[in-house]
């Protein structure tokens, strides 16, 4: 026995919250689930998370489909599970929800009688997802009689290219996606990927979980997301040289909840990130003022590129957002005006539960928003089908 296991049991002993004991707890208390809607059923639909507990948009939109289609396809079994391998955690405590995390080990040995058997999986884990499987893993699910594996495209920036994807297919020839943003839910992507494309928006609770503040309860701080830029220690230094009267803070170590309560006091929340995305819109479901750079990705159309606080690129962000924000910080009607209008066009945007649920009923009766033009039994004709787009 090396070091590190003989410190585990140490820390495990003296009631130390590290990895391991949390690790080790968390599986004491998967293995008293009740199992028997598993191990009865006979289609299943499974939703994979990371092993760490963690909270951002994209964690809590598989949670919100995972209930959703809890009430759409009735008579199936969903469930959400941590990715293969040693480490998982039992409860997602960073946000509100009711929903136990299983360990995928536990789908393979209750799921013994599963005819059907879908798998969303996340796009920027697709690719690692095969590798990760133990034999008997692999032997469970070549079994299964009817088994979908469904990418859940919501990043399009971090779906791999389709050479990566390959070994998903000798598991299934069922293997789909499920795009989160419209811009990108197109013929053209369908044909990129060979997979047929259903189109399911995240859902937008937003009305009912953000905090309202009026303009004379808010505070001089600026939130910004802790997305990597190039551009943003620039971009931070120079708006606190410029903005001396106002606090910074990165959005760190807080649940949902908290966070909405931040972006609720706070006057101004800066993406640094996708843009049309969990720090740019919620700011505006609270009174406040949410800043981006525009792309062609994730935001729905180009007029979004008349609203204030939308930007052409990250320079033009440094050079006029400090400008901009000393124009409305002591204007109440201003601030109030821009904040009213940018919220009239994400409410029209954002995606709302009906158009959300509308989505997953076409998914679970297999109709496609869009089929791959390339015959379907070729799915990866082309390793280089990515520099068509």
């Amino acid at each position: 026995m090396g070091i590190q296991p003989v410190q585990d049991i140490i820390d495990m002993v003296r009631g130390k919250e590290t990895p391991f004991v949390l690790n080790w707890r968390s599986k004491k208390i998967q293995n008293k689930y009740d199992f028997s809607p598993l191990k009865e059923a006979k289609s299943a639909i499974i939703f994979l998370v990371p092993t760490k507990n963690v909270v951002n948009g994209g964690v809590i939109s598989i949670f919100n489909l995972c209930r959703l289609s809890r009430d759409v396809a009735k008579n199936r079994v969903v469930l959400i599970a941590t990715y293969p391998g040693k480490f998982t955690y039992h409860k997602n405590d960073k946000f509100k929800n009711d929903e136990q995390v299983y360990r995928f080990s536990q789908i393979v040995k209750y799921g013994k009688g599963l005819e059907e058997l879908i798998i969303h999986v996340p796009e920027y884990y697709s690719e690692q997802f095969y590798s990760d499987l133990s034999v008997s893993e692999k032997k469970f699910l070549k079994s299964v009689r009817k088994l979908q594996i469904n990418i859940m495209n919501q990043n399009l920036l971090c779906m791999p290219t389709v050479c990566y994807l390959k070994k998903l297919y000798k598991l299934t020839d069922n293997v789909t996606q499920t795009t989160g943003f419209k811009r990108y839910s197109t013929q053209e992507i369908c044909n990129k990927f060979q997979m047929p494309l259903y189109y399911v928006s995240p859902l937008n609770n937003l009305e009912n979980a953000c905090v309202k503040k009026e303009f004379g309860e808010k505070k001089k701080i600026i939130l910004y997301s802790p997305d990597s830029q190039p551009l943003k220690p620039n971009i931070l230094e120079h708006l606190k040289d410029n903005l001396p009267d106002f606090e910074f803070r990165m959005v760190e170590d807080l649940t949902y909840e908290e966070f909405l309560e931040a972006v609720s006091e706070a006057m101004f929340c800066v993406s640094f990130g996708e843009g049309f995305d969990g720090y740019y819109i919620p700011p505006y479901y609270s009174k406040s003022i949410g800043v981006a750079v525009y792309n062609d990705i994730f935001f729905p159309n180009p007029e979004i590129k008349s609203l204030p606080f939308v930007y052409k690129t990250y320079d033009d962000l440094r050079k006029k957002l400090p400008g901009d924000i000393k124009n409305v910080c002591g204007n109440k009607g201003e601030y109030e005006r821009i904040s009213e209008s940018s919220f009239a066009y994400i409410k029209q945007h954002a995606g709302n539960k009906e158009v959300t649920v509308s989505g997953l009923e076409k998914f679970y009766k297999g109709e496609a928003t869009f089929i791959p033009n390339k015959a379907a039994s070729d799915p990866i004709y082309a390793e280089d089908v990515n520099n068509q787009i």
